[in-house]
């Protein structure tokens, strides 16, 4: 949870009208600012030589009181809706008599003392090139631009705010809930022949048999052999930080991952470990890491805490050996030369060609380039076609470990700095990666090339060339402006049949685009192109191809992938970039910016997923995200850095507190707890579920006296309830056309998916009124749901005295069990409504209209989705 302060970097708490929403208060008429000026006087920890001690542990709920807590809890919510010091300081004056709510000045104060995290503060260039860490403490200037460390009289000119990791290890440990959270690593049950999570991944098995190395002492242990070691994955990003698109002050933070934790909660924001954020967009990362470092090394060789679990002291060692983020984020942390370049790839070593023709001295990257002669011109065979050369696919010259390291010493070893650069420029590698000090990474393998990132960028890239947008570049693959409009429109009409937990609001593709996120570009290709594309290109080849791609990207996004299917998607990636060349590029070098390099690393997907893990498992979504909360929670514009460190202090400040103390049920909100307001059998206010329907939840409005057809009469006994029902556990949740009908703006999530499976669900169907059962796979509308409470009575048979929910549908005319999760599956009529049993619908689809008849959204297949969950 990221809250909204408004800090300065020089003290800026006089309380004006354009600034109100700060965090601070004014003492003895001094402003009080926690932020890059703040005196350590002010933000102390406790004179204690060992606070993570058993003795600690079982004192430490004498150090809170009914006052702390209820401070603390009012902090929190200012944090989440970025309160303003006004309605803080009129909420403790009008319930002064019930709550006794501390200053925010003094609860800063108390939370930092109670949290035992203490900032530790970086100068670092005004530009934010370089911190003055490590190596580089004694500098009196900036080695990449040259600017003054200091002003003239003597004091920093910026400052960078790191976040200690270590005292936050303690501090999970001293929650029993976390410790527990924290045991799915050592409990997972590791598989050698399929990927479900990054404990599957080659990385981590071969790390289990490796001894650990600390700045390059061989330790006695081998990587995550405890019970309670961490395994950390790194992330790093730029963004802007007031909503621009460029040209405005940037900003990068700094987090891990806690891999340690359960998939469905390491991505939340409140488990995310932050630790700083740098002002601006470094150009020396790794000296901005370097204390991170320092703690990752004693880490490594194991620091003593207490264990809330077992009631005992015990060692407590994490690795960070996964790398994210986006290509440009990762060029900085690994220091290679990166996108446009001669040997870009983190990978292999693949050489870029240029066209020399074209003023951008950009490199570009097919698998198969045309061979040149001494003029940089083709050169062409017998029947005039280009002579390529092709990098082999199967085998192409991977970068190794070891690699990364003889490169910088045959840097270092040349005999003038011009033969330096020429290596550098060959190799394309600038100096040993970032994390090199606890060798549990692979330079060359370690970051994974982020799959949301690599398809935001080939999706538009797509989408201009057919719009005839790309760089100049044109063929008979465009579509007609008219043609594009008409889908820009069926995008945006598409959404109202599309229920909210598919995606977000889809703007106007053809007008709008620049509006599209990442997560906006993969649900739009994946799902509406193979519907609104069909039958508009003049040659079929480009549609085939581009849902060549989105059967690529469904395989990939499995929660569960097998070796052999990694393989097969290593097959079908080669022959769709071999396909893309051939029917883009065309291997004509004015056609040759069409191979960019986020065309080669899809070739890498394969052995990222068997190295790192799945591509779900190492995504940026969450980072993104994160970016995005900063951005929207920005209160200071004159001084934003200060004011989003405070931010990330603060928060770090809430978690470590509600760790220690065990107060993640004092201090949830409403969405925090899984369990909020449910009974034993997990159901909420109003929810009711029946036996022999494990898997639904029947939920309100609903009604007893409802009006039913002579039709229905003869299918139903006693009585009738309209409801909404949602697939347990945490599944979809869709509603009946008729609770649709009561509001003309809410989402349709009417339609339904419907598997008659007798052998799984004995599922019955009435049709006609004949009992009957129907093995196969349809969709249709969900009409009711009927609660039917059968007599008991013996005439019933197997059905005496139960109760049964039946579903009336209204079935969409598509061909006889084809599967809208695995091709396009479109209808245009309906068929007559028919009633079967509720635990047939196996999930809840969506609707596209084009051209007088609908396609089919389907996301029941097994590979994930970007559904988020604000906290």
């Amino acid at each position: 949870m990221i809250g909204s302060t408004s800090d300065s970097e020089v003290s800026n708490y006089s309380g004006s009208e354009g600034d109100n929403r700060g965090t601070g208060e004014e003492r003895d008429g001094e402003p009080i600012d926690f932020g890059q000026d703040f005196d350590d006087t002010y933000l102390r920890i406790m004179v204690q030589a060992n606070p993570w001690t058993q003795e600690d542990y079982e004192s430490r709920n004498y150090l809170l009181d009914e006052s702390d807590i209820d401070s603390i809890k009012m902090f929190k919510l200012k944090m989440k809706h970025g309160l303003t010091r006004e309605t803080m300081r009129d909420f403790r004056y009008l319930y002064r008599d019930k709550l006794n709510i501390d200053s925010e000045w003094k609860t800063l104060r108390r939370m930092s003392d109670l949290s035992q995290i203490e900032p530790a503060w970086y100068d670092c260039c005004v530009r934010s090139c370089m911190a003055f860490t490590g190596k580089h403490s004694k500098l009196q200037q900036c080695l990449h631009c040259h600017e003054d460390r200091y002003d003239a009289y003597g004091k920093y000119r910026r400052r960078f705010g790191y976040l200690p990791v270590i005292p936050r290890l303690h501090g999970l440990f001293q929650s029993k809930k976390m410790v527990s959270l924290m045991s799915y690593r050592y409990n997972y049950p590791i598989s050698t022949d399929s990927i479900s999570d990054v404990f599957d991944s080659s990385g981590y098995r071969d790390l289990l048999n490796r001894q650990v190395i600390a700045d390059g002492v061989k330790l006695p242990h081998t990587y995550f052999s405890g019970e309670h070691d961490i395994a950390f994955s790194f992330y790093s990003d730029s963004y802007q930080v007031f909503r621009r698109k460029r040209r405005g002050p940037s900003a990068t933070p700094l987090l891990l991952k806690n891999l340690n934790l359960p998939p469905e909660l390491r991505t939340r924001s409140e488990y995310l470990i932050p630790l700083g954020l740098i002002p601006g967009t470094p150009k020396d990362l790794g000296s901005f890491v370097e204390p991170f470092q320092d703690e990752l090394v004693a880490l490594a060789h194991g620091v003593e805490t207490y264990c809330s679990a077992s009631q005992s002291p015990i060692t407590l060692r994490a690795y960070c050996h996964l790398n994210e983020g986006d290509i440009r984020a990762l060029e900085k942390a690994l220091r290679i030369s990166g996108v446009n370049s001669f040997s870009p790839c983190r990978e292999c070593e693949i050489k870029g060609i240029r066209d020399c023709s074209c003023p951008q001295n950009h490199y570009y990257y097919p698998l198969a380039q045309p061979s040149l002669d001494d003029n940089g011109d083709p050169l062409l065979n017998e029947n005039g076609d280009p002579i390529v050369h092709e990098w082999p696919p199967h085998n192409l010259p991977y970068r190794s470990h070891e690699s990364f390291s003889a490169v910088v010493n045959e840097m270092a070893e040349a005999s003038t700095t011009k033969k330096s650069n020429q290596i550098r420029f060959f190799h394309g590698i600038k100096d040993i990666p970032v994390f090199s000090r606890v060798e549990c990474q692979h330079y060359g393998r370690s970051s994974a090339h982020d799959w949301m990132h690599m398809f935001e960028n080939i999706i538009p890239n797509l989408v201009s060339l057919w719009t005839g947008k790309f760089k100049g570049i044109h063929g008979d693959y465009e579509l007609e402006a008219s043609v594009w409009e008409q889908v820009g429109e069926e995008t945006v009409n598409a959404v109202k049949d599309i229920p909210a937990t598919f995606v977000r609001r889809l703007p106007n593709i053809a007008t709008d685009r620049s509006s599209y996120t990442a997560e906006s570009w993969v649900f739009w290709f994946m799902y509406l192109m193979p519907i609104l594309l069909q039958n508009r290109f003049n040659n079929s080849v480009y549609y085939d191809h581009a849902c060549h791609l989105r059967d690529i990207m469904v395989v990939s996004l499995q929660f569960t992938i097998t070796l052999d299917e990694i393989e097969q998607m290593r097959r079908d990636i080669i022959k769709w970039i071999r396909e893309y060349e051939q029917i883009y590029f065309r291997y004509d070098m004015s056609r040759l910016a069409v191979c960019t390099l986020t065309i080669h690393i899809l070739i890498h997907l394969p052995d990222d997923i068997i190295f790192c893990g799945p591509a779900w498992s190492t995504w940026a979504f969450y980072g993104e995200r994160f970016c995005g909360t900063l951005q929207r929670q920005v209160g200071s514009r004159s001084a934003p850095y200060a004011n989003l460190t405070n931010c990330l202090i603060y928060s770090a400040y809430l978690f470590q507190i509600t760790c220690r103390f065990d107060l993640s049920d004092i201090l949830a909100f409403p969405d925090d707890l899984d369990d909020f307001e449910e009974d034993d059998a997990g159901l909420a206010g109003g929810e009711r579920q029946y036996a022999g329907y494990p898997c639904s939840v029947l939920r309100p409005p609903y009604s007893s006296s409802s009006t039913i057809t002579s039709n229905e009469y003869h299918r139903i006994v006693n009585y009738l309830k309209e409801v909404t029902v949602r697939i347990t556990p945490r599944g979809d949740s869709f509603r009946t056309t008729q609770i649709l009908g009561r509001n003309q703006n809410a989402r349709n999530n009417s339609g339904v998916r419907v598997s008659n499976n007798p052998g799984q669900y004995n599922s019955q169907v009435w049709d006609h009124g004949q009992q009957q059962y129907r093995p196969q796979l349809f969709y249709g509308e969900l009409d009711k749901i009927i609660v039917c409470n059968i007599p008991d009575d013996a005439s019933w048979g197997a059905l005496q005295g139960t109760t049964k929910l039946l579903a009336l549908i209204t079935p969409w005319k598509t061909p006889r069990g084809k599967d809208a999760a695995e091709g396009v599956v479109e209808f245009s009529m309906k068929a007559a409504q028919i009633a079967t049993d509720l635990q047939s619908i196996s999930a809840v689809v969506g609707k596209v209209k084009t051209r007088k008849r609908y396609g089919i959204i389907d996301r029941s297949s097994a590979s994930t989705s970007t559904t988020f969950i604000d906290t």
